[in-house]
């Protein structure tokens, strides 16, 4: 699996298809049978966390909080079972603000009490580090967007 760190090193993600090769600017890691889009039915009436990361952190932790955050969903550590897909953004293009992006895409925004243990469990989650002791966080606030619709 890509790490975030090579973004760090100016390399690129790229999708080869046959003879053309294209920059993308997210790795996206979804369920299988949900599409990466705030449309599909299961993303439409959920939505995501946020944690931006500060390439001053380090590519080690960056990395370290990707494999957390991955490892964590597919073995079942992250909880309640809500997540739909997860995405690493390069904004490192950014100039005001460089920085890679983790998005932790859910289903049904409305349980708020399903989505608060969500976050509780990603942020336990992304501190633990390999010995097993918490880091302290390195990502800010953690923001939550909502996929539904506006008044709906």
């Amino acid at each position: 699996m890509p790490q975030p760190s090579l973004l760090l090193e100016g390399k690129k993600f790229m999708r080869v298809k046959e003879e053309s090769r294209h920059v993308v600017d997210a790795l996206m890691i979804f369920k299988d049978g949900i599409r990466p889009e705030w449309e599909d039915a299961v993303n439409a009436t959920g939505g995501h966390f946020t944690f931006q990361l500060k390439a001053a952190i380090g590519g080690g932790v960056i990395d370290e909080y990707w494999n957390n955050i991955v490892l964590g969903v597919i073995g079942g550590f992250v909880e309640p079972d809500i997540v739909t897909g997860l995405r690493l953004v390069d904004k490192l293009g950014n100039k005001r603000q460089p920085h890679l992006r983790i998005e932790v895409w859910f289903s049904n925004v409305a349980d708020t009490e399903k989505v608060d243990k969500l976050q509780q469990s990603l942020e336990k989650c992304m501190k633990l580090r390999l010995d097993g002791v918490e880091r302290q966080p390195a990502w800010g606030k953690v923001e939550r967007t909502s996929h539904a619709p506006q008044g709906k």
